[in-house]
């Protein structure tokens, strides 16, 4: 991928086949993935953002991969993106994987045993006055992203960010490095993985009409309200400001 990235940054003058090369590595890695789950574990089922959703002949236990978060700065040279996996066994996630290739730093977690970057154990941080959080957005349908009154959110919360990942967005979270993070968009499956990091790290995730993320990559709420993350200390105040300014809710 590191090859396939150094190949687009050469490609951004003049632009000529950028974009099919940054399609071409994100599929390729994601196919190269799924390869060596399936030959690690070949009774597994499988859900890719390519393939879909295979079943395998274990049906309690299956992988939920995505090749690259954040594939519009990957495909633009802008050197913030990664890998997710995660394995879910009936219905929870158990273990998960958010890999940022470029910067080397493997955010990791399994249930029940915490979360680690690299071999540092993670932590949410403990800011919960709003106008100290420092939170990553995650717009979605244009500027105005639709759901939220995104301008009144700005004016209340401390400072907020947009990096382009939201799945990287989550787990920085995890880490402290973000104090809190806000999604409208329609369901992703790398938040199955980060939400798992997240939470084994001390935070908390929820859909933003309210709801367990547990079940993120298939909860239909989440096509629908998006997501809401941030540290256990400021959760119910960014949650009630995040619900207070919903702007539209479909269907």
């Amino acid at each position: 991928m590191l090859r396939d990235f150094a190949e687009v940054q050469l490609r951004q003058a003049t632009m000529e086949g950028a974009d099919r090369l940054a399609a071409r590595a994100a599929y390729r890695t994601e196919a190269q993935i799924v390869a060596a789950l399936r030959e690690a574990r070949p009774n597994y089922g499988v859900t890719s953002t390519f393939e879909g959703a295979s079943a395998g002949a274990d049906p309690t236990r299956r992988w939920v991969v995505q090749g690259i978060v954040g594939w519009k700065n990957f495909s633009r040279a802008f050197p913030h993106w990664g890998i997710s996996a995660a394995l879910e066994h009936k219905g929870k996630i158990a273990e998960a994987v958010i890999y940022d290739p470029y910067k080397d730093e493997m955010f990791r977690s399994q249930r029940g045993n915490g979360a680690y970057v690299n071999n540092m154990r993670l932590r949410v941080s403990r800011r919960k006055r709003l106008k100290e959080l420092v939170v990553a957005e995650d717009r979605q349908n244009g500027a105005k992203g639709g759901l939220l009154d995104w301008s009144a959110l700005e004016e209340q919360a401390g400072e907020v960010r947009r990096s382009g990942v939201a799945e990287l967005d989550i787990v920085y979270v995890a880490a402290g490095r973000f104090d809190a993070f806000v999604s409208t968009r329609s369901n992703t499956i790398g938040f199955a993985a980060s939400t798992m990091i997240l939470s084994e790290s001390g935070g908390m995730s929820r859909t933003i009409l309210k709801g367990d993320s547990g079940k993120a990559h298939s909860d239909k709420r989440l096509h629908q309200v998006g997501l809401i993350a941030s540290n256990l200390n400021a959760f119910d105040r960014f949650a009630q400001l995040v619900r207070n300014h919903v702007t539209e809710v479909q269907g």
